[in-house]
């Protein structure tokens, strides 16, 4: 949605935060941007909903470096949520490669 108050522009965009969007920004000025465990689905929210590729691709490969089997099943869940296909991709091939542990 978008209005403009005293000359300027607002955008609202209520399926993103804050911190999803800056970081996305600096990517956009910089090529670089920085995500923790706590921010990394912020940031792809924001990186594929505003189509940065990119970003959305270096989350995921973020994720793929982070991922265990504590957090595969959120993650899976959060993945086919935002229907980010890298993503799911990730978090699919970390569970085939590790269901041995599972099975155990």
């Amino acid at each position: 949605m978008k209005e403009s108050l005293q000359g300027s522009t607002v955008f609202h965009l209520p399926e993103l935060t804050v911190t999803g969007v800056e970081q996305v920004v600096q990517y956009m000025y910089s090529g670089c941007f920085s995500v923790s465990a706590s921010t990394v689905v912020e940031v792809m929210e924001a990186g594929k909903y505003l189509l940065m590729t990119g970003v959305e691709q270096r989350c995921a490969d973020y994720i793929a470096h982070h991922l265990d089997m504590a957090s595969v099943v959120d993650l899976l869940d959060t993945a086919m949520a935002m229907q980010s296909m890298p993503m799911q991709q990730v978090v699919l091939g970390y569970f085939c490669t590790h269901a041995q542990v599972c099975a155990g």
